[in-house]
């Protein structure tokens, strides 16, 4: 799609991004694509039928023009580590490369805490409200449920619920999931038992839009899009709740119009008018989502909330890169 938009810009169909010089940087040890495969795949291009099919294989066929690799050999990262971290390095790098010893295995072995142990280590406050790594966002959505919950208790505080304003396509209430040409005429007035559906589906089967917050104030969240980049108010931002400005909607139900979040790993020092040091507003943003129900059918809506999940779990890719 880059060398594709290039092209197009410099009016140079015949080369690969335009003509442009082009440098990749990244890790081939990471995790692999979320939605789609490695352009260095052996399979990648081997059908055509469809338009990413064919995308996919000039993609390969591009990606094997690219002839000069300087391998980065010194993590800068890990030039002060101790014994055991570079232990741990070691263990990863022959992890990768499976070829293990059993010195690694042992290694390894010595990190895992047995159950009183890890009893205490949890009673550290430290440890106390830490973001879990797990596999799957199903996971991240119980445990992140549960936490909220704990955090209150931990906290003496009572968790208040906001909920999402969610608008529906015309004539798409009975969520038949058939489509319509032209453009969509959105509307509020939803079902409402379909309207109670769709804010109690889990963050994962709505494109990670809560239709229900829970929020008390000192509770780590996670930022979800990326809001200022310059300032790393970025999606996977990480921080703790402030405050909050809301209004009512129906049924007395609340909703958010804005979140001030603290950011706490932001390798940069923001300063907003009128807020404290590394405090920023997360405002309510419009998303045009589909929600997966549990019958397994699909419904588009227009959903407006603040872009935050609580932050007490999170997935294997979420984690790469926050040296977890």
């Amino acid at each position: 799609l880059v060398s594709e938009m290039l092209s197009k810009v410099r009016n140079v169909s015949h080369l690969p991004f335009g003509g442009f010089n082009i440098i990749f940087a990244g890790d081939f040890a990471q995790l692999p694509p979320v939605g789609g495969k490695k352009l260095y795949d052996c399979i990648v291009g081997e059908t055509g039928r469809t338009k990413l099919q064919q995308n996919n294989a000039i993609g390969r066929a591009i990606w094997h023009q690219v002839t000069s690799v300087v391998i980065l050999r010194q993590n800068m990262r890990q030039r002060t580590m101790s014994a055991a971290d570079n232990m741990f390095r070691s263990v990863l790098d022959n992890m990768r490369y499976k070829r293990c010893t059993s010195d690694d295995v042992a290694f390894l072995k010595s990190l895992v805490v047995d159950n009183d142990e890890k009893r205490a280590k949890l009673q550290d406050p430290k440890f106390r409200h830490v973001s879990v790594i797990t596999g799957l966002n199903s996971h991240r959505d119980r445990i992140n449920d549960i936490g909220c919950e704990k955090f209150g208790l931990d906290s003496a505080q009572t968790l208040t619920t906001f909920h999402s304003i969610d608008s529906i396509g015309e004539g798409d209430d009975g969520h038949t999931g058939s489509k319509r040409r032209g453009r969509k005429r959105w509307v509020a007035t939803i079902r409402p038992s379909l309207r109670d559906l769709l804010w109690t589906v889990d963050y994962s089967s709505s494109e990670n839009v809560p239709g229900i917050l829970k929020l008390c104030k000192g509770m780590p969240v996670i930022l979800k899009k990326n809001q200022a980049t310059e300032c790393g108010v970025t999606n996977g931002s990480e921080g703790e709740v402030v405050d909050w400005t809301c209004h009512a909607i129906s049924d007395g139900k609340l909703a958010l119009d804005v979140v001030f979040v603290k950011l706490t790993n932001n390798k940069l020092s923001v300063q907003v008018d009128g807020l404290p040091p590394n405090v920023v507003p997360i405002c309510a943003e419009s998303e045009s989502i589909k929600c997966t129900l549990r019958d397994d059918s699909v419904v588009s809506i227009k959903r407006l909330q603040v872009p935050i999940l609580p932050n007490f779990a999170m997935t294997d890719y979420a984690s790469q890169g926050k040296t977890r």
